[in-house]
């Protein structure tokens, strides 16, 4: 067989069988809506903790602003399609190193490599699925925090953050610190990880997570 008819072949294995492991409409569906379920949740709770931080309690109904919900949602929609058009890439990728090696190991022929190609993508979506769900959530999870801290930190700043009495909150002594205190030497993070910031520099300091797996988050602290 050419080599020609060989790409020809591998690409119908691939078309054909990569379809069933493709995400639905559906499931991108309810991965967008996962999604913005953990931003939401993250958002709440980073805002009541910087809230108390300032000595200040969230009534149980509070609420995010209209506008803050549609860009977590809109973050959620286009994360979800991102994530979805990585998975068929990579999904792509795979099973055609994997004919390849099964070419090279059979001759040129691809004989017996559609049903062996099915079983190799059923075992690798599998465990691709245990740490890249892992891996969404933690990133999903840390930039819905940081949007409940940026949030309240707007707040204080605008005067719109108030006290039991309705009065605005005074925000002296209070900064901007990015933890952990710690970072490998030679990523963005290194620059400010254990430091601290006015407030009024919110909007200068990179939006958390930095990157893929990042642990550090800004957080409002008293500074003594």
């Amino acid at each position: 067989m050419s080599d020609s008819q060989n790409a020809r072949e591998r690409d119908a294995i691939i078309a054909g069988v990569t379809v069933a492991f493709l995400l639905r409409e559906s499931e991108i569906s309810q991965m967008v809506a996962a999604i913005l379920a953990a931003r939401m949740a993250a958002l709440t709770a980073s805002y009541t903790d910087a809230a108390a931080t300032m000595g200040v309690d969230v009534p149980d109904d509070w609420e995010p602003p209209d506008e803050l919900v549609s860009r977590m949602r809109s973050a959620s929609e286009r994360n979800a399609k991102s994530i979805a058009e990585t998975y068929r890439s990579d999904l792509e990728a795979t099973a055609l190193a994997f004919l390849l090696a099964w070419e090279g190991q059979h001759g040129g022929s691809l004989d017996g490599a559609r049903d062996a190609l099915r079983e190799h993508l059923a075992d690798w979506c599998a465990t691709r699925a245990a740490w890249k769900a892992s891996q969404v959530s933690q990133y999903e999870t840390a930039s819905g925090s940081d949007s409940g801290t940026e949030q309240f930190i707007q707040e204080l700043l605008d005067g719109t953050a108030t006290d039991s009495n309705g009065d605005p909150i005074d925000s002296t002594g209070a900064v901007v610190a990015v933890l952990p205190d710690y970072s490998s030497p030679d990523g963005i993070c290194s620059d400010y990880a254990g430091e601290t910031f006015p407030l009024a520099d919110y909007d200068l300091l990179p939006d958390y997570p930095v990157h893929l797996n990042c642990i550090h988050e800004k957080t409002i602290i008293l500074a003594s």
